[in-house]
């Protein structure tokens, strides 16, 4: 069945491989590539087209806009913003996590039909063996160009993105019997580091950036009781909120001896290096250093600290990822149990 007079055309080339489509403009054709084989593609592309039109929306915008094009609006956008996620690469070019992998696979396409090469995107990535919340990591990235664009040029929508489902939580966890021992395999360099990040949880890049202005030795509270604290401000936090982390007893005297008027707190010469030598020397192959964060959390959780407090010292700001780290291990499980037994309630015994 044709195509009915006036609503443009779906068309092949002669000597390309790809479907084109014709529809007018104020009266002027405009032809653009679909850069598919798939004739089905380049038919809901012209749809597109004339959606768009049908709402006043000039559509040569999407189809002149390039991935370069939205690229440079959101790292400019980022850059206006002051974003904390905004980098440098090593030859001083502004950069995001991730988008060197977006940059390999989307360069050169136009924005008109990125959409459609989503899942080579991903079926690229799983190949590589990256896991989808890292995936979802990557889109975002990707999101954010069409949303720059949207503000900088007028695109007038942005494509709907595949949805990645969630990997579970990681059950990681650091018992104080396991740190000891990783700690013992750590340059003593590292120790102050390191209390600090199992204690309060803490992210290792909001520790790197403490200086000593933000360190008070001789706080007390109201009843002049020692209260040392360590307080870290919003722009230093990755959600942007400022939060007060306690000095335990043991991270005390380190910070006593090392204390300075300026500069950062702690030393992380060769932080990842030594923390790998470390681990594996005391036998835990497996541990990261993120099951840190992770373990705080459980601790504050297993000593009664309410979950508003230990969000406030951990730093996180929903209670449903916080939630992701207050994970409950099985162990957990039965000492509840006992915990229940002691107390003398007995379990019920059923009669046979």
């Amino acid at each position: 069945m044709s195509r009915p007079r006036g609503t443009g055309s779906v068309y092949l080339v002669p000597g390309s491989r790809y479907w084109h489509i014709k529809y007018y403009l104020n009266g002027e054709p405009i032809r653009e590539s679909s850069k598919s084989q798939v004739k089905a593609v380049a038919v809901e592309l012209l749809k597109t087209r004339h959606a768009e039109m049908g709402r006043g929306v000039d559509p040569s915008v999407a189809s002149k806009l390039s991935y370069e094009d939205i690229r440079k609006a959101m790292l400019e956008r980022y850059a206006n913003e002051e974003r904390k996620s905004l980098r440098k690469t090593k030859d001083g070019k502004p950069t995001v996590w991730h988008l060197s992998a977006l940059d390999e696979y989307f360069s050169g396409m136009k924005v008109s039909v990125i959409k459609y090469a989503f899942q080579g995107y991903i079926n690229k990535q799983r190949a590589a063996s990256l896991t989808n919340p890292t995936i979802k990591r990557h889109l975002n990235v990707l999101r954010a160009m069409f949303k720059s664009a949207k503000e900088r040029y007028g695109l007038e929508a942005i494509p709907t993105f595949p949805h990645l489902a969630d990997s579970k939580p990681r059950q990681g966890f650091v018992e104080p019997e396991r740190f000891r021992k990783i700690l013992a395999k750590l340059p003593k360099h590292l120790h102050p580091l390191l209390v600090l990040l199992y204690t309060t949880g803490i992210r290792v890049g909001e520790a790197k950036s403490i200086t000593w202005d933000q360190v008070d030795l001789n706080a007390v509270n109201k009843d002049g009781k020692p209260r040392p604290v360590i307080r870290i401000a919003g722009v230093q936090a990755k959600n942007s909120q400022p939060h007060t982390l306690p000095i335990d007893d043991e991270l005390l005297p380190m910070l006593v001896k090392l204390s300075r008027k300026n500069g950062p707190v702690f030393n992380t010469l060769n932080l990842r290096k030594e923390w790998e030598k470390a681990r594996i020397a005391a036998g835990f192959s497996a541990t990261v250093l993120h099951d840190f964060r992770r373990s705080a959390v459980r601790n504050m959780r297993k000593a009664g600290v309410s979950e508003s407090v230990a969000m406030k010292v951990s730093g996180h700001k929903t209670a449903a990822i916080f939630r992701r780290y207050d994970i409950i291990s099985d162990d957990d499980l039965h000492e509840a149990m006992e915990a229940v037994k002691s107390n003398g309630h007995s379990t019920v015994t059923v009669s046979q």
